[in-house]
């Protein structure tokens, strides 16, 4: 299995500007309706994600993977888009705009990229999502996404 692949200060940073006021809970809302009753519908409200499964994302601690999840969060707000596939993809494209537009990177881009529309994809064909986050993006940069969607992580 490849070592494990951290996004680069600069897009960490942007992330966390554009995270906006965020708090990591137990329960947060695990659909759109449930995200739109927390926020109000509100894209400037402060954005409750989940205190889980931060120990291999490519964020580099819980506290960025928290910041990237409310940004994630707060983007299905504001383009009004579902926990669908539909929904996911728009986030996930503007994510990786944005993180494009903003440091110039295109493998932190890419990363964010296969952060989010590889982990929907994986999850839709595994059943779950990649228990080693940061490997998956690895691969997903070095091999590519058939790679990254047939492995086991």
């Amino acid at each position: 299995m490849p070592a494990a692949y951290t996004i680069d200060n600069l897009a960490l940073a942007v992330i966390r500007r554009l995270a906006g006021d965020h708090r990591a809970v137990a329960d947060a809302p695990q659909s759109f309706e449930a995200l739109l009753a927390a926020t109000g519908g509100n894209p400037s409200a402060e954005i409750p994600v989940w205190n889980g499964a931060s120990e291999s994302s490519i964020y580099g601690s819980d506290r960025g993977n928290f910041a990237f999840r409310a940004w994630h969060d707060r983007l299905h707000v504001i383009l009004h888009a579902g926990f669908d596939a539909e929904g996911e993809r728009a986030v996930a494209v503007a994510q990786r705009d944005a993180i494009l537009r903003a440091t110039g990177d295109s493998e932190a881009a890419e990363a964010v990229w296969a952060d989010v529309w590889g982990q929907f994809l994986y999850e839709r064909r595994h059943g779950r999502f990649p228990d080693d986050q940061a490997a998956f993006v690895k691969t997903w940069l070095e091999r590519g996404e058939a790679a990254a969607l047939e492995g086991v992580f």
